[in-house]
């Protein structure tokens, strides 16, 4: 049996461009995004270590293609899932001699409450952002 962390961090606040951004927008993506899943990870971590032949477990963590692909608006949300994407990879090579694994999932664009919490509770202004995506579906 593993035991699996599954760190599904992810908010977003505002479409502010810099030096627009507010104080309280950026701590509050910087505190779920990043500390939030640094925080579980080092929670965790004494449990797996203890596991036999010298640890064991599943880190899964969740980032975004925001984190390789930048897009005008998000500067705050990109910059915290690319320091997802790196703090993955350091802790990968810290932990390869172990039975370890630690993983990152990076998914595009879904359709969730995340435009809503973006637009402050504006279910319209989130609603928007998927309603182009239609166009391209084509059914099976």
């Amino acid at each position: 049996m593993f035991l699996t962390q599954l760190a599904c961090s992810g908010l977003v606040k505002g479409t502010a461009k810099a030096p627009d951004i507010l104080s309280e927008d950026i701590e509050i993506m910087m505190a779920t995004n990043v500390t939030g899943l640094i925080n579980m990870t080092q929670a965790i971590m004494p449990i797996f270590r203890k596991r036999e032949d010298g640890g064991r477990g599943d880190i899964i963590n969740i980032g975004s293609i925001a984190a390789r692909e930048a897009y005008p608006g998000g500067s705050i949300y990109c910059a915290t899932k690319a320091a997802v994407r790196t703090f993955t990879d350091a802790l990968r090579r810290e932990l390869i001699a172990t039975r370890i694994r630690v993983m990152e999932v990076d998914p595009g664009q879904v359709e969730t409450e995340f435009s809503v919490v973006r637009f402050y509770g504006d279910k319209a202004k989130a609603d928007a952002v998927y309603a182009y995506v239609q166009r391209f579906l084509v059914p099976i």
